[in-house]
C-alpha cells in the first residue's frame, strides 16, 4: 500500500490476493509542518480486509481417478467419489458436480457430494471400459469451473455358487469430530465359500446418511473419514455396505 502525503488518501500499490493475505495492518503517522518548534507527530492503525472475488477455479484432488467395478454390482452402488477444492468463500467457493457423459444414463453423479454411481446394469461383454469425464463449477459469478476424468474398468464375474455374507448384520464405530480425513473408522468384514477370484471380495458403500463422509477400501473393508466431522451439526450418520 502506498499513501498520498498530502492528502492522507491510502492507495493499492501492488496485487493483492485474499487467498494469501486476507487482511493487513498498516501504522500510519501524520506530522505537522512546523518550521521554528518542534514538529509533533501521531499515529494511528488501518486495518484493510481483502474482499473476496471469484478468481479461482475448483481443483480436482486427485487430478483424475481411476475405479474397477464388477459387472454384477446392483444399480445404485456407488463406484467411486471426487472431491473439488475452492478457496473461493461464499458462493464463490461452493463447488457442483456434473457428467459431461453418463453414457447413456448408465451412470450418475450427486452434485453435491461428489458421489458417482451406476444407475443400469453393467456387461463385461458388452463394454470393459468407460471414460467419464465431470466438470466442477462454482456457484460465483462468473462461473469458474475445471474437468476431471474417471476410468471405469468392468471388472468379468464368473458365475459363482455362493453369494458373499456378513458375520454381523450391524456393526457400530465411533470417531472423534476432530479427527483427520482418512481416518480409520472400523472395518467390516464378509466371508465367501467359493474359491479363486469367486471367493475374493470387494467392499462398496451402497447407501445411508454418510455418503460422501464415509469412504471404504474395497480391498480390506476399512471405514474412513473423507472431510471434517462435526458434532455439533451431526453426531451419528449409518452406511449400507455392500
Amino acid at each position: 500500500f502506498g499513501i498520498d502525503s498530502e492528502t492522507g488518501i491510502v492507495f493499492v500499490a501492488s496485487q493483492l490476493d485474499r487467498e494469501t493475505f486476507p487482511m493487513f495492518s498498516l501504522k500510519i503517522e501524520v506530522r505537522d509542518k512546523a518550521e521554528k518548534v518542534t514538529r509533533r507527530s501521531a499515529v494511528t492503525t488501518l486495518n484493510v480486509i481483502v474482499d473476496d472475488v471469484n478468481d479461482c477455479s475448483p481443483v480436482f484432488v486427485p487430478s483424475s481417478y481411476s475405479t474397477r467395478v464388477p459387472e454384477d454390482l446392483p444399480p445404485g452402488a456407488v463406484i467411486t467419489w471426487v472431491q473439488a477444492q475452492d478457496p473461493d468463500v461464499g458462493p464463490g467457493g461452493q463447488v457442483r458436480y456434473s457428467l459431461v457423459n453418463d453414457f447413456q444414463g448408465t451412470f450418475e453423479i450427486d452434485v453435491v457430494t461428489g458421489v458417482l454411481r451406476i444407475t443400469m446394469d453393467l456387461d463385461f461383454e458388452t463394454k470393459q471400459f468407460f471414460n467419464l469425464t465431470i466438470l466442477a463449477a462454482d456457484k460465483g459469478v462468473p462461473s469458474l469451473q475445471s474437468q476431471t476424468f474417471v476410468e471405469v474398468e468392468v471388472v468379468n464375474i464368473n458365475e459363482n455358487l455362493y453369494a458373499p455374507y456378513f458375520t454381523e448384520f450391524a456393526v457400530r464405530g465411533s470417531v472423534k469430530e476432530n479427527s483427520r480425513a482418512g481416518t480409520s473408522v472400523l472395518t467390516v468384514s464378509a466371508k465367501d465359500d467359493d474359491k479363486g477370484r469367486d471367493g475374493v471380495l470387494g467392499y462398496f458403500i451402497h447407501g445411508g446418511s454418510g455418503l460422501g463422509t464415509f469412504t471404504i477400501d474395497e480391498d480390506t473393508g476399512v471405514i474412513y473419514t473423507a472431510g471434517n466431522l462435526d458434532c455439533e451439526t451431526r453426531n451419528s450418520y449409518w452406511l449400507t455396505v455392500f
